[in-house]
């Protein structure tokens, strides 16, 4: 018996192992009876169904400009073959992108053949590394999908940063230096200009190694450079400036315009610069306070003591006080005399420091009430 039961599990594994390796077994086979000779020694057998690894529908193809220029325009082809017995109808070519336009040459593809998609890629102005993908799907669910990728590396010819100057000072601090980086991602023997639209700017370059952050980017600039600019302007009184900076050589297609904002704020200003009284009644007394708003501390005690002065009459009063380390208060009094009445007073009042020689300039209206009514 021992004998006849060796040969039944070789007959049996010779089965299961041939059914094992066919692909019906493995695309649901749950439970399998094998009876061998005499069925009172039927032995069953329990297997597990191992799915085939399905062949992937998805296919892709790639297609790299590499590094082209801004506003760069170009086209690529992608053969479609094929492979299967079955004809693949098209169902749709979707772009993901209105910069890619893409169109195949006809509407199906017979067994063996092949089609052809041609794409048209339009990049913009701006530096970037851009991958787009062009889908094509056809009607038949055993065709596959396939996605195409377009790489672009669009640089800009020259790039400079930063992009703009806005410099803001305080009145009586040195005119201001700054330095920016100007990079050519592509060849050039000839030398960058640097000119300014204005003459109150003075600005040169000098060649200077590749950044050490970019040394080894496949895609890293051809040329680096240094751009020192320096505004000649005199920064003793509050001012507002706009220019233009412009960098080119002969291999760029148009300059590269970096604008140029120069502001000066005044060390002090008053909050409000108007002070007005309106329907005094003579022989009451009518105040207001201005704010004298320094930009720092240090500006506040460099300006020294505030002198007031005005060319106001006797019936003004002023008085400054301190209120915080940037910050001095100046009190005016107007207290109208009786012969002020239904007149209207103007004048400026003048704030000096003991220690600086800029002023303030405040003016002050007054208007004595036509009649006795109302209070102060």
């Amino acid at each position: 018996m021992s004998g006849l039961r060796g040969r039944y599990d070789l007959r049996l594994f010779s089965v299961v192992a041939f059914l094992m390796a066919t692909p019906v077994v493995t695309m649901g086979l749950r439970h399998l009876s094998l009876q061998v000779g005499d069925p009172a020694q039927s032995i069953t057998a329990e297997l597990s169904a191992v799915p085939l690894p399905a062949l992937s529908k998805v296919r892709e193809l790639e297609h790299s400009f590499g590094r082209v220029r801004s506003r760069f325009a170009g086209s690529c082809q992608f053969k479609i073959l094929n492979d299967s017995t079955s004809t693949w109808t098209v169902k749709r070519v979707q772009s993901g992108c209105s910069c890619t336009v893409a169109e195949i040459d006809q509407p199906s593809i017979q067994p063996g053949k092949s089609a052809t998609i041609s794409v048209e890629y339009r990049g913009g102005s701006e530096s970037v590394d851009d991958r787009q993908t062009v889908t094509l799907e056809f009607d038949e669910s055993a065709a596959p999908l396939f996605k195409l990728h377009i790489l672009v590396n669009i640089r800009k010819p020259l790039t400079v940063l930063p992009k703009e100057i806005d410099l803001k000072v305080l009145v009586g601090d040195p005119a201001p230096h700054v330095k920016l980086t100007a990079l050519m991602y592509f060849p050039s023997k000839l030398p960058l200009r640097a000119t300014a639209s204005v003459p109150w700017i003075n600005c040169s370059v000098v060649p200077v190694p590749i950044p050490q952050s970019q040394s080894h980017d496949p895609l890293r600039p051809f040329h680096a450079y240094q751009v020192d600019v320096s505004l000649q302007v005199s920064t003793d009184r509050p001012a507002t400036m706009n220019a233009e900076l412009l960098l080119t050589n002969s291999d760029l297609e148009e300059a590269v315009r970096i604008p140029v904002r120069f502001s000066m704020a005044p060390l002090v200003r008053s909050l409000p610069d108007r002070v007005a009284f309106a329907d005094c009644k003579p022989g009451q007394e009518y105040r207001r306070s201005v704010q004298l708003v320094f930009a720092n501390a240090k500006s506040r005690k460099q300006f020294g003591v505030p002198q007031v002065a005005s060319d106001l009459n006797g019936d003004f009063a002023v008085s400054a006080k301190d209120v915080s380390p940037t910050v001095t208060r100046l009190d005016i009094t107007f207290r109208p005399s009786e012969i002020l009445r239904q007149h209207v007073v103007r004048g400026i009042v003048t704030v000096n420091f003991a220690d600086s020689d800029y002023s303030l300039k405040i003016a002050v209206d007054a208007g004595i009430a036509a009649s006795q009514e109302g209070d102060s």
